[in-house]
This record gives structure tokens, sequence and C-alpha cells, in this order.
């Protein structure tokens, strides 16, 4: 065994052995001696090789993810048996949180009874898939690097050389599995293909060593891993590819590609379908395309030679602050049309407007993003200050006063964000969104701003032109939970959020994506019911004297947004418009309300 500072034990549930095998590839490629029993036991008495690789390691890291303590308190649980071993022994305790898992949650708090009440007072730390590999050097440089003698009982030389013997006969039994694998490729002098095909194990290409092999899968192993952690799903579902065409038998394989597949999910590419010309007859399109190309050649020389255009170098341009790697987009300066004769008073009168040139985020901010703030900065949301908060049970359409509400649990403390990094974050107040737009060094936008980045210099209800559509924005469909006015006609995927950016085709003229529907977001400007009678022409701000009992405006509409009486024979799709205007007090929040941030050049 290693100098006992660098040995470490890996506690987690079978559920989340894909998160402990990332982090067992890295401390075991910083040198530790990690026991892992994914990749440590091969043979033996399970719990006397586990009961005492726990006393023979200074370190216990513990992986919790939302779902990882569920069934403590089950009779036999081994996880709950590997924590209280090592708390009877006094081992280093480092509990390590994915997947949003809190301490705080009531439905984790039910799993902490016996020895296990004290384990929230350990000192654990949050890690996050977008920065695994920071999380894990701050593990090995903090909380592995302690004065061991303040937590640890001695390990006796006695449980060292259990262990080490235990260590040396699984080596052993791998080395025999490989010498046996090797005499019978000896003894095969003409191998069945079909046998081959199916056998257990690696598939060995002539011209590859088995231990080539294996280390080819570890190597692919750890790229899946530090992939899917990030996120890059298309580059994790290769890497698992190419491990099950190695080795069709790997450890649950099949199932990640599965996960995988419907994690990414290509577009489909529109396939032109093209006529055959009959003979004798000019190729049109030949035709068409040779006359075009001399149109654009004729425009650029002229172009060039009269000046006529001298490009602002923030045009069309994007920018991603390091922050939290949002992609904005710059709306260029100009005049727009603001408001609209056809919605609710206080879009009117319609105006024009002119805005110096700004950023805007490209998407609404994601739950990844929103976590990420909350690790860095500990900020407490106004949801987490207060009893109960209001929310649309969605199976039910009822709102109901829920305990336990939060950006993280925003169904209710039985709720989770497993799955929902790219959607976008809800239950957020005012004030919630405007400390993130400053912690992100940028700030909300104006309610013009948001406008003009919605619909451009036109007129249109839609950042896409005057039509509602399914295949362009999340809003309350055949979906919906509310039955009274949802379109049964539309079916645009989701009954609750989706994931940002999911409408390609709802963009705006600029390249902003999500203006219509999905979630309502927050802006600058405080609401005034007749503010657009007086409000100023150039880069308005809001009203000085705001509608009292008010709060701050809320644009774009939500997945719950429209609006259909049957008995009425009335529709009105308006309030996913670009133009419709809302308002929520500052500390409201609910889980169709969000926001995106905005810059000056």
């Amino acid at each position: 065994m290693a100098r006992i500072e660098n040995t470490v034990f890996i506690s987690y549930r079978r559920t989340d052995v894909y998160t402990a095998l990332a982090v067992y590839e890295n401390l075991k490629n910083q040198g530790y001696d990690v026991f892992f029993d994914y990749r440590s036991i091969s043979s033996g008495d399970f719990e006397q090789i586990i009961t005492s690789n726990i006393r023979a390691r200074a370190h216990f890291l513990l992986i919790l993810t939302s779902t990882a303590l569920d069934r403590c308190n089950e009779p036999g649980d081994w996880l709950r048996r590997e924590i209280e071993l090592a708390i009877d022994e006094k081992r280093n305790i480092v509990p390590l949180f994915f997947k949003g898992f809190r301490f705080g949650n009531p439905s984790v708090a039910e799993q902490l009874t016996g020895k296990l009440k004290n384990l929230s007072r350990y000192n654990g730390l949050n890690v996050h898939e977008d920065y695994f590999d920071e999380a894990m050097e701050r593990v090995r440089t903090q909380y592995l690097n302690i004065p061991l003698d303040t937590v640890l009982h001695p390990v006796s030389t006695e449980v060292q050389k259990v262990v080490r013997a235990e260590q040396v006969a699984a080596d052993n039994a791998l080395e025999q599995i490989v010498d046996v694998k090797k005499l019978v490729k000896q003894a095969e002098e003409k191998p069945d293909p079909l046998k081959a095909k199916l056998a257990p194990g690696p598939i060995v290409p002539p011209h590859k060593q088995q231990r080539e092999v294996e280390a080819e899968l570890e190597g692919l192993k750890s790229q899946a891993i530090q992939y899917e952690l990030r996120g890059d799903f298309w580059n994790a579902l290769q890497a698992y590819y190419q491990i099950k065409k190695l080795d069709p038998l790997f450890p649950r394989v099949d199932i990640k590609i599965r996960e995988l597949e419907r994690a990414w999910r290509p577009k489909p590419i529109p396939v032109e379908v093209r006529r055959p010309i009959p003979s004798g007859q000019p190729n049109l399109r030949l035709v068409g395309l040779a006359v075009g190309a001399i149109a654009i050649i004729v425009v650029i020389m002229w172009v060039a030679r009269s000046g006529f255009f001298s490009p602002n170098p923030n045009d069309s341009a994007t920018r991603t602050p390091e922050k939290d790697g949002m992609v904005m987009i710059y709306v260029p300066a100009g005049e727009f049309t603001m408001g609209s004769d056809n919605g609710d008073a206080d879009e009117r009168p319609v105006h024009k407007v002119n805005l110096d040139g700004f950023w805007i985020d490209q998407t609404e901010v994601t739950n990844a993003q929103f976590a990420k703030f909350i690790d860095e900065t500990g900020y407490k949301t106004d949801a987490e200050k207060v009893g109960c908060l209001y929310i649309l049970d969605v199976p039910t359409g009822e709102w109901n006063c829920l305990a336990g509400i939060t950006w993280n649990h925003p169904q209710g403390s039985a709720s989770t964000l497993d799955g929902l990094d790219m959607h976008p974050i809800v239950q957020v107040s005012w004030n919630d969104a405007n400390a993130y737009c400053a912690w992100a060094d940028r700030r909300l936008p104006t309610e013009a701003q948001w406008e003009k980045a919605a619909r451009g210099e036109g007129t249109s209800l839609y950042p896409w032109g005057n039509r509602l559509d399914e295949t362009r924005a999340n809003f309350c469909d055949t979906n919906c939970v509310f039955n009274i006015w949802s379109d049964k006609d539309s079916n645009d995927g989701f009954p609750y959020t989706s994931p940002v950016g999911n409408y390609s085709a709802g963009v705006s003229p600029y390249g902003v994506l999500d203006m219509a529907g999905n979630v309502l977001e927050w802006v600058a400007d405080e609401y005034g019911s007749r503010y657009y009678e007086n409000s100023p022409s150039s880069n308005p701000t809001g009203p000085e004297n705001p509608d009292s009992g008010t709060g701050h405006v809320l644009r774009g509409g939500s997945w719950g947004g429209y609006f259909r009486n049957d008995s009425e024979n009335v529709i009105n799709s308006m309030n996913v418009s670009s133009t419709h205007r809302r308002w929520g007090t500052n500390d409201l929040a609910t889980n169709f309300i969000g926001f995106r941030c905005a810059d000056l050049p």
C-alpha cells in the first residue's frame, strides 16, 4: 500500500457508479491508492474486503447525489454500513455533492437517523460537472491534505497486512485470467468466428495484446465519463460506441448508450428531393445559380468601390463571458417600434424608440449556470427564506402553498433538477435575478432592450412572424395542465419548461432564442400601466413614478401562456407575444418565471 495519507476509500450508491468512477480515475492518475469496489475486487469475501479496506485507508470519500441516501433506512443497507464504519473508525470523511444534493432537503433529512445524524457536520464540497477537474484539485489539495492524527485511529499492522494480502490476491487473480486467455488462444488452431463474436470480454484485434485492449478500454471509459460530466453527450456517446465495439459485455454499456442517445438528439436535416431533368431541356437550377453568382459579384464590387458599407465590429457579433459561459448576442443601435394596438391597454400607444447598441443573453439562464452562482457565492434566494410558496401543481393544475420549494426543488421538496441542467432556472424573484446578473458582471435588460431583441425593427407579434407555432415556442398546448385555455390543436412536446434553445426555428431577427414562451422573464424596469403614453423616445429605463403596489415588469410569456375559451369562442395568444407586459412584486417566485441578462458594449 501507499503511504497512509495517500489512501482513499470511495463509498457510493450503485446507481452513481459512473460518477464514482470519475472520482476514482482522477485520484488514481494523481498517485493515490484508491479502493473502489467496482475496480478493486475480483474474488473473496466481499464483506471482509470492504470493512478491512475502510479500516486500512485514511480518507473516506462519500459520493452523494439526490437519490444516494434514499435506501439508507432499509435493514442491512450497504452504503449506511460503510458510512457508520467510517464514523466509528474516525476516518477523514469527505462528502462530495453531485447533481444538486443538499443535506437540507427534507427527503435527505429523513434518512439521517442514528449515527448518520451527524453526517451533515462533515465539511463537504459541491462538485459541478462543468468544473469537475477544478473541484477534484481542491479535494486533493485541501480535503485530503490534513493532519491525520487529529481524525484517525491508528491503522494496525495486522489490518494493513490483511489488506495488502487481499490486493495481491486480486492482482494474482487478474493475472491468472490473462494467462488463461493466452493459453486458450494458443490452443485454438481454428477459432470459430461466431464464438469469438459472442465470447465475453473485450474483442482483441490480431495486432493487439490483451493488455493493450484493456488499457484502451480504461482510457475510453475515463474519456466518456469526463465528457458526460461536462454535458458533452455527443463525444461521450462516441466513446461508449468504441467501448462496445471492443467489449460488447462491458458493464452497463448498452444502458449508457441508450441514455446518451436520448440526451443527444440531433435535429433532422431536411433532404432536398431533386427530380431528374428530362434530356434535351436546360438545367434551370444551374442557370439560376450562375445568374445569382454573377449578381453577387457585381454587388460586392459596387460596395467595395462606393464605401457604402462600413461595418460596425460589434454588429451580428457574439461573445461568451467566462463567469457563466453564456453566449451573448449583440443588438446594434437604432430605432424600432415598441408596443401593439392589438394587445392590452398597457401595450398602447405604439411608439418609436431609439436605443444604443447592447448585448443580451442568447437564452434564458439555465439551472446549471444558476447552480454555479450559488456554489460560488452561497447566495440564498427569496424562495429559500420563506416558509412556503404558491406553485402550480403540473399534474393537477391546482395552486398550492408548498413548503421546501426552492430553485433546486422547483416543484416541491421531493423534486430535483436531475436531467434539467439545460432547462431555464425558475422559482427566482426579481431580487435573485438581479443578484445573478451582478455576479456575472452584467445586468437585467431594460424593457425596451428586451422587446427590440425579440422582434427587431419590424412589427410582428412574435420573433418569427404573426402566427403562434408549436415548432417555434413552448406554450400552453395539448400537454399543458390548463385545460380551460390550452391550445389542444398544438403539441410543442413539453408540459412544463423545455431546454433552452430547443426551438431554433423561433429565433429572433438578431439570433436571440426563447423570446416567446418557456418562462416569463424579469427585466430591469418597474411597471407603469400608462408608461407608454409619455415614455422617453431614447433609451427608456422605466417610469419615475411606477404604479403603487406593483413591482417589476415580466416579458415573453411562459409554458402556461395562451388563452382560449371555447364556450365564448375566444382565442388570444397575445400573452406569449413580443409586446405583452406583466408585472410581479420583487420577491415573487413561481415555476414559470426566469430571466436573462444584458450588458452595454
